[in-house]
């Protein structure tokens, strides 16, 4: 409880969940090659599979390892900050999908 007088903010509603390191590291060797560098952001970034799946590269910024997302569930705009291994991840995809 607040003391008297003070308003604590709102919570955001919803579910909060996360994987154990051992569920990530057994999602991580049962998924196929081509899975792993989403299943990396989404577990690193807390993404929505909507948010994944409407990502662009243009929404992408490696200089500055963020992602920014413009349509959201609730119509805000989100940043996220990337972690050395899913910009390294991120990057390989990248160049993977390059046309030649």
């Amino acid at each position: 409880m607040a003391p008297p007088g003070v308003k604590l903010p709102k919570l955001p509603l919803g579910r909060t969940g996360f994987l154990t390191e051992a569920q990530y590291r057994q999602v991580m060797t049962t998924a196929a090659d081509w899975m792993r560098a989403p299943i990396a952001l989404a577990v690193s970034t807390g993404m929505r599979r909507s948010e994944l799946l409407g990502l662009r590269w243009a929404d992408v910024n490696f200089q500055s390892r963020q992602i920014i997302l413009r349509a959201t569930k609730n119509g805000d705009r989100r940043a996220f900050y990337l972690r050395s291994a899913v910009v390294r991840a991120t990057a390989l995809c990248w160049i993977l999908q390059r046309p030649n």
